[in-house]
C-alpha cells in the first residue's frame, strides 16, 4: 500500500484538537445541568472528589462509541483519517478494543494527577518506592518529548502509545485531496492590522491640545467679540478650566482676571506649553503663582 495515504502532522495535530475540545464540551454541559434547583442548584463537577472518575466514564463513553464502533474518532470523522497497522491497513475490533482501554487507562491518570484531592487518587508513596516512582515519571516524560520530536520529524505515531501498539493515522481515501491554503484572509487581517497600527501612531503623535487652541485662535480672529469690562470678568472663585470652586486657585500670564486650579492649570502647560485662559483668552505663560489672600478678597463674589 503506498505511503501517500499517511495522514499529515498537522492533520493529526488536528484531530487531537477536536477531540479535546468535544470532551470538553461535553463535560461542560454535564456540569451546568447539575446547577438546576432539581440538583439543588450548588453542585459543582469540576471540584467535586468523585470528578475524575466522572470525567474518565464520560471519556470513556465517547470513546467506545466512536472508537470501537466505527474504527474512529470524532476528529478522524470530521477530517476524513482513521487508524491503520504499519502496513496502513484498518484495525481490528480486538486492536481498537485494546486502544480504547489504553486511551481510557491513560485519560484517567491524568485526571488523578490534576485532581490530587479525588477519593481515587493514590497516596504518595516515600522512600524507595517513591524514588522509582519520580524516576519512572521523568522517564516517561522524557520518552513522550523524544517521541513527538520524532513524530515532528518524520510524520509518525503521534503520541507514545501509538508508537508501542505500532498504530498510524491514515487517509481514509486511496487519493486524498491536496491541502488548499486560501491565504485571501490572512492578507486582508495583515492589511488591517497595518493600517490600524499606523493609525494609532501617528494619532499619539497629535497634539489635540494644541489643535484646539489653534481653532480657539481662528474662531476669535473670525469672530471678534467686545473685550468685556475688568470689573464685570474678573472670577477670583471658580476654575477657568473645570469652572468648578478653585483647589489650590493660581494665576499666570497676561490673564489677571481669572484663576484656575493648580491641577488644571499646570495640566493644561503639559499638554500645550502655550495654553491660554479658556475664558479671556491671553496666554498664560510660565509665571504661574499661588493666589493671595488680598487678592482673593477682592473677588465681588464674596462680598468684600
Amino acid at each position: 500500500m503506498s505511503s501517500h495515504r499517511e495522514a499529515l502532522r498537522v492533520a493529526q495535530l488536528d484531530v487531537l484538537e477536536l477531540d479535546t475540545n468535544v470532551t470538553d464540551s461535553l463535560l461542560t454541559s454535564l456540569n451546568n445541568c447539575f446547577k438546576y434547583p432539581l440538583f439543588g442548584g450548588k453542585l459543582d463537577l469540576r471540584s467535586s472528589r468523585l470528578n475524575p472518575l466522572i470525567q474518565t466514564s464520560l471519556y470513556g463513553f465517547i470513546t467506545y462509541y466512536t472508537l470501537v464502533d466505527s474504527g474512529q474518532t470524532i476528529g478522524q470523522k470530521l477530517l476524513r483519517l482513521r487508524f491503520g497497522n504499519s502496513d496502513l491497513a484498518p484495525l481490528t475490533l480486538k486492536q481498537l478494543r485494546v486502544l480504547n482501554a489504553c486511551l481510557v487507562a491513560i485519560f484517567l491518570g491524568k485526571s488523578l494527577s490534576s485532581h490530587p484531592t479525588s477519593t481515587l487518587s493514590l497516596p504518595r508513596s516515600k522512600g524507595l518506592i517513591g524514588s522509582v516512582a519520580k524516576l519512572l515519571e521523568v522517564i516517561f516524560k522524557a520518552t513522550t518529548l523524544v517521541n513527538f520530536v520524532l513524530f515532528l520529524y518524520k510524520g509518525h505515531y503521534r503520541s507514545l502509545l501509538l508508537r508501542l501498539l505500532g498504530i498510524q493515522t491514515v487517509h481514509m481515501d486511496a487519493t486524498p485531496q491536496q491541502r488548499q491554503i486560501d491565504s485571501s484572509f490572512i492578507r486582508r487581517d495583515l492589511v488591517w492590522r497595518g493600517f490600524t497600527e499606523s493609525l494609532i501612531f501617528i494619532l499619539s503623535m497629535i497634539n489635540v491640545h494644541k489643535l484646539r487652541r489653534k481653532f480657539k485662535d481662528i474662531r476669535a480672529a473670525l469672530y471678534k467679540t467686545p473685550q468685556e469690562d475688568e470689573t464685570t470678568a474678573v472670577n477670583l472663585k471658580f476654575c477657568a478650566f473645570c469652572e468648578k470652586i478653585a483647589h489650590l486657585p493660581h494665576q499666570g500670564g497676561e490673564c489677571r482676571l481669572h484663576v484656575y486650579c493648580y491641577y488644571c492649570v499646570f495640566r493644561a502647560k503639559d499638554n500645550d506649553a502655550n495654553v491660554s485662559c479658556p475664558s479671556c483668552n491671553k496666554l498664560i505663560g510660565n509665571s504661574i503663582e499661588p493666589l493671595t489672600n488680598q487678592k482673593h478678597s477682592k473677588d465681588p463674589e464674596h462680598g468684600v
